[in-house]
């Protein structure tokens, strides 16, 4: 039995969007969420690992020990990744890599 995935609105985008978190839901496999601020990318991943945790990591705010203490850290869940095109480029291109490595749910927001 599947979960009925509540979002609002009844558009094309809409309903091709539930199906797709609906299926990624049921895969449980690693996905990378992207989109411009305010579009809601924290609540889909949360649609998406249904009840596990959602973090929320301020990258901007981040200095290089911190972050790698926090992606250490995660071991399930989806994870929201703001301010990404705020932070140092050493940031921007360390948090592809570790989450190729193993984050689990990984949702970039920007």
């Amino acid at each position: 039995m599947t979960a009925e995935i509540h979002i609002a609105g009844r558009s094309k985008h809409l309903e091709h969007l539930r199906k797709q978190v609906a299926r990624l839901a049921a895969n449980r496999k690693d996905v990378l969420v992207v989109g411009e601020p305010g579009v809601g990318k924290s609540m889909v991943a949360s649609l998406i690992v249904a009840g596990d945790a959602v973090r929320v990591f301020d990258l901007a705010s981040k200095n290089e020990e911190e972050l790698h203490a926090e992606l250490d850290s995660i071991s399930h869940g989806a994870v929201v990744f703001e301010g990404i095109e705020d932070a140092g480029y050493r940031t921007q291109d360390e948090v592809p890599l570790r989450v190729d490595q193993g984050v689990s749910g990984a949702t970039q927001a920007g």
